[in-house]
């Protein structure tokens, strides 16, 4: 059997074998990278309180649809506010809580307080643009009960938010 003279370097097997490896460790780089560079604002930390809470959301829908409570929205970009009249048989609130989370970026939420302006009348102001799909939910200052639905940004008129989470342009 004849040895190569050629040396090591200018052979095809040393550099196969090198190259399987080293992709292996830029790929791993990589994927170190990308998780450093992007924030995970999907999961939420506090996940055992958010379990305990469920029955209390469960409990407030409840109560929105035994007091037949809707909702009509209309967001205003010009105006950077939203307008919200109130209609059932629960008792008038002071305040209103209007929740919109963002499901990809948790930047991306409002928490909008919205004031009485009349007896079934609330307004707030919208503090960035909304474009997008969200997650709605109003609550009253006493907490008693929930409105919740799913929309998506612009919306071109106003809505109705129903107890069973319907909307209706």
């Amino acid at each position: 059997m004849e040895l190569s003279s050629t040396p090591w370097y200018r052979q095809f097997w040393p550099w196969f074998l090198i190259t399987l490896p080293a992709t292996v460790v830029v790929a791993c780089i990589i994927t170190v990278w990308i998780a450093l560079e992007n924030d995970i604002s999907l999961v939420n930390d506090n996940y055992y309180q958010e379990g305990l809470n469920i029955n209390n959301v469960i409990e407030q829908a409840d109560t929105a649809a035994r007091f037949n409570v809707s909702a009509n929205l209309l967001f205003s970009e010009k105006n950077q506010k939203v307008t919200i009249f109130l209609s059932g048989d629960a008792a008038t609130p002071k305040t209103l809580k209007l929740l919109l989370s963002a499901p990809s970026k948790a930047e991306n939420d409002h928490d909008i307080v919205l004031n009485a302006q009349n007896t079934n009348l609330f307004s707030g102001p919208i503090s960035k643009p909304l474009k997008g799909r969200y997650y709605l939910s109003l609550v009253p200052d006493n907490n008693e009960w929930r409105l919740s639905q799913e929309i998506t940004f612009p919306i071109g008129g106003p809505i109705t938010v129903t107890h069973d989470g319907q909307n209706s342009p």
